[in-house]
């Protein structure tokens, strides 16, 4: 189980990355400087937000009562 969710977030994790270059290419100057200024944010923001989606429940799991 941990394994699965352990690739879930590098999946995760790799859209949001490309999706930070991605944003970083259309929408910033051809500049590379200004390029970071739009890629650094998405990064900070989108890390810790896949691994929020992936983990989030992990403590919601049913509890087992042995007596």
């Amino acid at each position: 189980m941990a394994r699965s969710r352990f690739r879930q977030f590098l999946a995760t994790s790799l859209g949001v990355v490309a999706l930070a270059f991605f944003l970083g290419a259309v929408l910033a100057p051809p500049d590379p400087l200004t390029q970071l200024y739009y890629t650094i944010p998405v990064l900070v923001i989108g890390i810790p937000y896949s691994y929020w989606r992936v983990y989030r429940d992990e403590g919601d799991e049913k509890r087992i009562d042995h007596g």
